[in-house]
C-alpha cells in the first residue's frame, strides 16, 4: 500500500523542470563589507590632525565599483581610496583625516559609501572624538615661499588650559627652515618660521612642534605649506577621464613664474582617442592645452601619458609627461 502511495505522488524531474518550481539561479553580485564602520579616536586636543583607516571588502562574487563617497562635513574631513574597483574576495582602504584644530566638544563626522552593491547600496561609516581645546592659532598655519617678502611666516598661540611651563621649545621637521618661539605677552606665544636660502622649489608641507619643557604639558602641532614653485609648472599634474562613450574634454594649464623661462612646441597625445590643442594665453606667458577624448569605454582601468614638448630660453628641449587615468 506505502509503495502505492509513493508511485501515486513521485513526479518525474523533467515535469518539474517544465513547470518551472525549480529556483531561477541568483546572479553574480558585489557585496560591501566594511571592518569597524564605527570608530571613536576618544579624548583628543585639538592641535592636530586624526587618521583612521577603515578597510572596505568585496564578500560577493562580481566586482565591486566604489562610485562616490560623500562626508558630512568636507571642511574637517578628507577621505581617499587606495581603489575604486575590488573585485571579489578583494579589499581597499579608506584613509580618513579629521583635522580638529577647530573643534571642540563631542564631535560626530559620517562618511557616506556609495556603490554598485545592491544590498544596501550605501554604506554609512561613523567616526566619534571628545575634543577638548588646548591651543588657540590665528591663523590655524604657516605659509612659507622663496620669493622675497614670503620667506617668513608668524603664527599665535594663546593656551586655552593652564600649562605647567611656558612654552619654550620648538622644532621642525624641514631643515630648509629655521623656527622660533618667544612669549610676546604673558601666557600668549608667537611661532615664526624663515625659509634659508638652502629652501628648494616645490610645493609640499612641514610640521612645526611646540612645547613646554613639562613633559604633562600637550605639545602644540602647527602645519605650514611652502609654495615656492619651480620656474614653470603643469596644472594639474595628472587627468582622469571616465569610462564612457560620450565625448570629454580636460584642461591642462602650464603656468610660467617670472621671467618665461619655456616655449611649448607640442603636446602628444597617447593614442587616436585623445586628441591635444594648445592655446598660448594672450595675458601671460602661460599655455592652455585642451585634451579631447573619444570613447574610453574599452579604455577602463588603462593608465596613458601626454608627453609636453618645449624648449627653454638656454635652447634646452624639454619633455614632460602628464599621466591619464581612464576610471
Amino acid at each position: 500500500m506505502r509503495n502505492e502511495v509513493m508511485r501515486r505522488i513521485s513526479i518525474p524531474v523533467w515535469a518539474l523542470v517544465m513547470a518551472g518550481t525549480f529556483p531561477a539561479p541568483v546572479p553574480a553580485a558585489p557585496r560591501l563589507v566594511v571592518d569597524q564602520p564605527n570608530w571613536t579616536f576618544g579624548s583628543v586636543t585639538n592641535s592636530t590632525r586624526l587618521d583612521h583607516d577603515f578597510v572596505l571588502r568585496n564578500a560577493g562574487d562580481a566586482g565591486l565599483e566604489i562610485k562616490t563617497v560623500t562626508l558630512s562635513c568636507d571642511s574637517c574631513m578628507t577621505v581617499v581610496l587606495d581603489e575604486t574597483t575590488i573585485p571579489p574576495g578583494g579589499r581597499t582602504v579608506a584613509h580618513c583625516s579629521l583635522d580638529t584644530r577647530l573643534l571642540s566638544g563631542e564631535v560626530f563626522r559620517f562618511i557616506t559609501i556609495h556603490s554598485n552593491d545592491p544590498r544596501p547600496a550605501d554604506w554609512i561609516v561613523e567616526v566619534h572624538a571628545s575634543i577638548v581645546p588646548v591651543y588657540a592659532l590665528t591663523p590655524l598655519e604657516f605659509s612659507v615661499g622663496g620669493a622675497a617678502g614670503h620667506r617668513r611666516s608668524e603664527v599665535d598661540i594663546r593656551p586655552l588650559l593652564a600649562l605647567n611651563e611656558p612654552l619654550s621649545e620648538v622644532a621642525c621637521d624641514n631643515t630648509n627652515l629655521v623656527a622660533e618661539v618667544v612669549e610676546v605677552r604673558a601666557g600668549q606665544y608667537r611661532v615664526a618660521v624663515q625659509a634659508l636660502d638652502s629652501l628648494p622649489r616645490g610645493r609640499s608641507l612641514f610640521t612645526v612642534m611646540v612645547r613646554s619643557l613639562n613633559t604633562n604639558d600637550p605639545p602644540c602641532k602647527i602645519v605650514g605649506r611652502l609654495e615656492y614653485p619651480r620656474d614653470y609648472e603643469v596644472i594639474p599634474s595628472r587627468l582622469a577621464f571616465e569610462a564612457k562613450p560620450e565625448p570629454q574634454s580636460r584642461i591642462l594649464w602650464v603656468r610660467q613664474y617670472g621671467e618665461p623661462t619655456l616655449v611649448l612646441r607640442d603636446a602628444v597625445p597617447p593614442s587616436g582617442e585623445f586628441h591635444c590643442e594648445i592655446e598660448p594665453d594672450p595675458m601671460s606667458a602661460d599655455y592652455r592645452i585642451y585634451v579631447e577624448a573619444g570613447s574610453l569605454v574599452a579604455a577602463k582601468g588603462r593608465v596613458r601619458k601626454i608627453t609636453l614638448q618645449g624648449v627653454t630660453s638656454q635652447n634646452q628641449e624639454v619633455a614632460v609627461d602628464v599621466e591619464i587615468s581612464v576610471q
